[in-house]
């Protein structure tokens, strides 16, 4: 059967007539109010209330990368090597370009990010001094470590301690003695204020681990600027020497009294074997002062 004219013009318009009633409903419905339930209505000034929400937000410091598995595991073991992946790295050959390098600066710096809310909404939270204090004392030791892990690699670095100016984009570098001496000032107040030893999980950072990363950032400044030799020693030697050389014997002498802290604390050597400290049946043995907590993957690593 074959369509005459008149049929054909007689169901183009019913087509027509169709689409334009589809149209005008649509555009009926699309009218309608949404009255969406609200089922939170949280504000910045509704945190920060109690000392468990402080607690929580301390907690989500450690989500932060705060040791890139690239940098730590496979940098480590494969610069030595024939791998020509890393070959630039050890020849100290690399640039943002490097994708593990780009991610170890990032995940510092998100976690440094992190670290700054944290600080300034419990210093301006209605939270007593005796409840605040520890935690901000923690989140200081947290962001210290993540500026000693960005310094060491980089020297001049830029360098926030507060976040209200997070949405800048233009981050000058400061230089790296400036950067230090900071890191130094945060971590003497610290380790004064943070948590006792094991009063908190493990896996959070307490008073020895403040101790220990105040330990790092002194030996760091006082042996690169002790080694330091005009006619053999690398070029990265010689900011430390400029900047630190006048007090590397202080710097020594505060290492030492923090080591010795160390070694007197609760945390001490449990494992004959040196190979099974690092067993998942040892994982919180005494010898681990501060060490990242993970769930195991699907095949138990």
């Amino acid at each position: 059967m074959y369509l005459t004219d008149s049929n054909y013009s007689q169901k183009s318009k019913n087509m027509k007539k169709y689409i334009i009633i589809s149209m005008i409903l649509s555009l009926v419905i699309s009218c309608i109010d949404l009255e969406e339930e609200v089922y939170s209505d949280m504000q910045l000034s509704d945190v920060y209330q109690k000392a468990s929400d402080a607690d929580a937000a301390c907690i989500g410091l450690y989500t932060g990368n705060l040791d890139t598995y690239y940098l730590t595991v496979i940098l480590g073991s494969t610069t030595s090597t024939a791998d020509t992946r890393f070959q630039n790295v050890v020849q100290g050959h690399y640039d943002n370009s490097f994708i593990h390098f780009n991610d170890y600066w990032t995940s510092y710096y998100e976690t440094i990010r992190k670290a700054n809310a944290v600080i300034d909404n419990l210093w301006s939270s209605p939270l007593k001094d005796e409840v605040r204090i520890p935690y901000i004392a923690e989140a200081m030791a947290i962001r210290s470590y993540s500026y000693l892990k960005l310094v060491k690699l980089w020297g001049d670095i830029p360098f926030r301690t507060a976040a209200k100016d997070v949405l800048q984009s233009d981050f000058k570098l400061t230089p790296m003695e400036q950067v230090y001496r900071q890191l130094i000032s945060d971590m003497e107040w610290s380790v004064t204020m943070i948590w006792n030893p094991m009063q908190k999980p493990r896996g959070r950072v307490d008073q020895i681990g403040a101790k220990m990363i105040l330990a790092d950032i002194y030996l760091t400044c006082a042996s690169s600027a002790r080694a330091y030799n005009p006619a053999t020693s690398a070029k990265a030697l010689k900011p430390y020497f400029t900047a630190f050389d006048a007090d590397k014997e202080k710097f020594w002498n505060r290492v030492k009294a923090l080591c010795s802290d160390v070694i007197d604390s609760p945390y001490r050597l449990e494992t004959a074997n040196w190979t099974n400290l690092w067993g998942v049946d040892n994982r919180f043995n005494l010898e681990h002062i501060w060490s990242t907590q993970t769930i195991p993957n699907k095949i138990g690593t």
